[in-house]
């Protein structure tokens, strides 16, 4: 039997990270993670592919709304889309909430499969919601598994993430996370992860310095990935992650320029267990790096539209 962690929280959720200390030197900042939340049906997939235009539920989705006004609806019309159809997360904006108000997994807006997938490529293709640079929303495409075990047996919830972030007031950044390990007790949080941040707007690229680290520090600059005005809002990307055994690449399209966003090669940070593929929306109460401060939540509704995906196993 694998052991069961003994977190005193015993959430799935993380996507508000205890503070940790501020870097003292320029080129260094924060950023959160977000995860998604588990459900009942727990077995792995065994088809070699899977692929969704989400014009209907077809059973294999479970939705998660946080707020009355939430909503996730399938086969909304978009002449934009692929066939025409879209999956919409709507996360509802309200101009007379603060910071505080909504924030974190508790308010979120998200669709998830209700099986789960190995290693394979994910490929799909999404468009962000807009909101003020002085607001908050973030938008993940991603893969999560937490179960409350620690199957690996180094002391560490098993929590299982493979990350791709936009935020809807700063869009020239990609968030770029993959966790093997989280744990929160009372007192004090553990976690194992890294992290990459692009920044379009000037091609600089950003890394955690070690597993255990939140902070950012600057790593170099990518002539490729200079591209100021890449993603946009209310435009659709297709975008997604190569997951094998011993590394993750991240990528999006500009066009039909497919662009490597970050290659994790290190095996022993790669997750081994399968996934849940997974959207969300949702309001964190604090800016990400490179901005801090409060973070006002959105005025108005902020939409992220999934028109199609398509998971291939490896093999």
């Amino acid at each position: 039997m694998r052991p069961t962690c003994s977190a005193t929280w015993q959430s799935s959720w993380h996507g508000q990270l205890s503070w940790l200390a501020a870097a003292a030197v320029i080129g260094c900042g924060r950023q959160d993670g977000v995860v998604g939340r588990n459900f009942p049906s727990d077995a792995a997939t065994n088809a070699s592919v899977f692929k969704s235009e989400f014009v209907s539920n077809d059973g294999v989705w479970s939705i998660e709304t946080g707020f009355a006004a939430a909503s996730v609806d399938f086969g909304r019309s978009d002449p934009n889309a692929r066939d025409g159809r879209v999956a919409e997360l709507r996360f509802p904006g309200n101009a007379s909430l603060g910071a505080t108000d909504g924030a974190g997994p508790a308010y979120v807006t998200q669709l998830s499969t209700l099986a789960r997938f190995h290693f394979g490529t994910l490929r799909t293709r999404v468009s962000f919601g807009s909101c003020a640079a002085s607001e908050e929303v973030v938008h993940a495409v991603l893969g999560y598994f937490n179960d409350g075990t620690d199957s690996d047996a180094n002391g560490l919830c098993d929590n299982i993430e493979i990350d791709l972030q936009v935020s809807c007031g700063t869009p020239q950044y990609a968030y770029l996370t993959v966790f093997t390990d989280y744990q929160e007790t009372a007192n004090a949080v553990r976690f194992r992860k890294l992290s990459h941040l692009v920044d379009f707007s000037s091609g600089t690229e950003y890394d955690t310095p070690a597993d255990n680290s939140d902070q950012f520090v600057a790593s170099g600059t990518n002539p490729k990935l200079l591209r100021p005005n890449l993603v946009k809002a209310n435009h659709y990307y297709e975008l997604g992650y190569e997951w094998h055994r011993d590394s993750i690449r991240f990528f999006i399209l500009d066009d039909t320029d497919e662009l490597t966003l970050w290659t994790l090669s290190d095996a022993t940070h790669v997750p081994q267990l399968p996934v849940y593929l997974m959207y969300n929306v949702w309001h964190p109460e604090t800016h990400w790096f490179p901005a801090t401060g409060a973070a006002d939540f959105p005025a108005n509704d902020v939409l992220m539209r999934v028109d199609w995906v398509e998971f291939v196993a490896d093999g």
